[in-house]
């Protein structure tokens, strides 16, 4: 992104609050799944370019799950939902029962992540079309359980190819029992990007 076209304060301000927004709305899905009401308690954004990404998530040999799922419609890119390992055997251990050990997640193990953030995704996505009244349309999310690196690689590769910054929202959902932290990650591309900033109104 050249320097005439880096985003201005309110562009950013507004594309984050659309971020806390939907990070409200997956921790409604998550009290649901889980069967615990559950808050999403706090939440940083911030825009970043996409090199700084693993940094930000706590760096590149961090374990960590994603769950990774394209959109498009009148939006297009990419969102990514991150849950670091603690996080992960919380998850795992409530929805299954088992312990989640090493670094290694079994087919049904991964088939629950993918539940989990298909759920958070589409509600996310959801809160974000209501606001800019735009359809978006998600495909159907992969599960990854390994390295940040490895995790994100592939995604920050594909959307490299036509993004440079990223939206990334770390909150923490805080049940009655229970905290998961997590991280959103979005990649829109730049005309979805300027879509955006002009849907929720700032020119």
């Amino acid at each position: 992104m050249n320097e005439d076209q880096e985003m201005k304060p309110l562009e950013i301000d507004a594309l984050t609050e659309a971020g806390n927004i939907g990070a409200g709305h997956a921790a409604t899905s998550l009290s649901k799944l889980l069967r615990e009401h559950i808050m999403n308690s706090s939440t940083q954004s911030m825009i970043i370019p996409i090199e700084q990404v693993p940094e930000a998530l706590g760096g590149a040999e961090k374990v960590i799950a994603g769950i990774y799922t394209t959109f498009e419609g009148e939006l297009s890119g990419g969102l990514l939902m991150l849950f670091p390992e603690d996080s992960t055997k919380t998850l795992v251990k409530l929805l299954s029962g088992q312990e989640l050990e090493g670094y290694e997640i079994t087919d049904f193990e991964a088939s629950l992540l993918s539940e989990v953030g298909n759920i958070c995704l589409c509600w996310y996505l959801s809160a974000i079309s209501k606001m800019i009244g735009i359809d978006i349309t998600p495909s159907v999310p992969v599960a990854a359980y390994d390295m940040t690196g490895a995790v994100i690689d592939l995604p920050l590769i594909e959307l490299g190819k036509v993004a440079d910054h990223a939206m990334v929202i770390k909150t923490n959902f805080k049940g009655e029992v229970h905290e998961i932290d997590g991280f959103f990650l979005m990649l829109p591309e730049p005309e979805s990007q300027k879509i955006m900033v002009k849907k929720l109104g700032v020119v």
